[in-house]
């Protein structure tokens, strides 16, 4: 999914059977702008998500995030096809 200045990559989902709980599907922000941190907001509120990572070009973006955002943030955007494994 893509929105305006952010991206939503969802970095993957998986479930062992309908019996079995269904763990996170997992989401990746780029781009902490007003949008990324909306969505990073909402996304750590709901269960059945994990937030994967968020990058952002500038690392100022990150001086007032709260914990749990500065806790996922990716450095370098390469990174993430080293997280797909």
């Amino acid at each position: 999914f893509f929105f305006s200045s952010s991206r939503l990559f969802f970095a993957g989902m998986a479930s062992n059977s309908s019996k079995q709980a269904r763990t996170a599907r997992r989401v990746g922000i780029v781009g902490y702008g007003k949008l990324g941190q909306y969505l990073s907001a909402r996304i750590l509120e709901q269960a059945e998500l994990e937030l994967a990572f968020v990058w952002n070009r500038s690392s100022k973006a990150f001086d007032e995030a709260p914990e749990a955002i500065k806790a996922v943030v990716l450095q370098n955007l390469d990174d993430f096809a080293r997280m797909q494994t």
